[in-house]
């Protein structure tokens, strides 16, 4: 992306939280907010009904978060 916002990569933990408050705007207003398919999976298809994975969902929908497919499992984090 081209601004100079920070990017975070989320995972399920929080994401679900925070939609479970109603605060997704939180995060959104302080980064460029990103998740893999497998938390897409975890939060939005496997919590279908739940009101935390609808308010996902339609984050997503308004491309307030980003899904990627890590193709690398072997990448270890810092």
């Amino acid at each position: 992306m081209t601004n100079d916002r920070l990017v975070y990569v989320l995972d399920a933990t929080p994401i679900i939280h925070f939609a479970k408050i109603g605060k997704l705007e939180l995060v959104f207003g302080i980064c460029e907010a990103h998740m893999t398919k497998e938390v897409y999976r975890e939060t939005v298809e496997r919590g279908q009904t739940r009101p935390d994975a609808t308010r996902i969902h339609e984050a997503l929908e308004r491309v307030e978060i980003c899904v990627y497919d890590v193709q690398d499992r072997n990448v270890q984090g810092a």
